[in-house]
């Protein structure tokens, strides 16, 4: 079949259209939240991290290639407890309830819903680093390791990094870095309008 003129354009744009959804759904992000406009009530610094990240979060819009992520963040997960249970010669069911107290499917359900929710965060913060042009440097990276290497035990720098992937390392640092970027940012902010401020989390003085 021969198409012309407007048959054709319509057929070339509706293929375009086509091609622009399935590569707009399989983007994990779609929209991302304003985190100037982020207003919240905590004076606790992980308190104040955790609800700039929450509202970052659910106020971003997500795509199809979140689903994928989200797998990713929950097979490794589940290999994890499966490693346990086979270290205690136990099934993964009788693992479960023996130290968690919880049934494989309900497991399985919460460790879903937690692999998705740090899908969402770490998709957020990669795509502020990307929009902002935050990078972490070399030297950034050194100075960091430390306190990796001390939250996971480790004394030994090159045991550590055989045994941890440097480039996943890099990614979880450079999400710090957008973090405190992102909290240096909204103090100094409200440090200047002299209060909180009205924002999602509404209006608080500051005393």
């Amino acid at each position: 079949m021969i198409l012309c003129g407007g048959a054709f354009l319509a057929l070339a744009g509706l293929l375009a259209f086509v091609a622009w959804l399935d590569w707009r759904n399989g983007r994990v992000v779609l929209k991302v939240a304003n985190y100037r406009l982020l207003t919240c009530d905590a004076e606790n610094p992980e308190e104040l991290t955790e609800q700039i990240l929450a509202a970052l979060v659910e106020n971003s819009r997500f795509g199809g290639g979140l689903e994928e992520l989200t797998e990713k963040h929950y097979q490794e997960a589940m290999a994890y407890f499966v490693e346990e249970a086979e270290y205690f010669s136990l099934s993964l069911s009788d693992y479960l309830e023996r130290f968690y107290d919880s049934s494989e499917e309900e497991f399985r359900r919460l460790t879903k819903e937690s692999a998705r929710q740090t899908a969402k965060e770490e998709a957020v913060l990669d795509a502020i680093a990307k929009e902002e042009g935050i990078v972490l440097s070399d030297a950034a990276f050194k100075e960091r390791l430390p306190a990796y290497m001390e939250d996971y035990g480790y004394t030994d720098e090159q045991k550590f990094l055989r045994e941890h992937d440097e480039d996943a390392l890099r990614e979880a640092m450079r999400r710090d870095l957008v973090m405190e970027r992102i909290v240096a940012y909204l103090k100094q902010k409200w440090e200047m309008d002299g209060r909180y401020g009205e924002g999602i989390y509404g209006t608080m003085q500051r005393s």
